[in-house]
């Protein structure tokens, strides 16, 4: 019956701590994660208006030369309508 007691008493204390400071853990964990996202990359660098900004590979680089050739189709409408 004592260990019994024990427990329940045990049992009491860990969820009186859990209700205390799961909220300042949280609190904690949601700065940290804001402080994160306010320093990560997200933000985009001021640009003067007007500059063009061209970024990835060139046109030419992206099919591989032994692809094979380009077929240019036309949409023909069908006669039956």
């Amino acid at each position: 019956m004592e260990s019994f007691l024990w427990f329940i008493f045990i049992l009491l204390i860990v969820g009186m701590l859990f209700r205390y400071l799961m909220p300042l853990l949280l609190r904690w964990f949601v700065k940290r994660t804001m402080k994160k996202m306010n320093n990560s990359s997200f933000e985009t660098p001021f640009e003067q208006e007007g500059k063009t900004k061209i970024s990835g590979q060139n046109p030419e680089t992206k099919v591989p030369k032994n692809m094979g050739e380009y077929v240019d189709y036309e949409n023909i409408k069908d006669s039956e309508n």
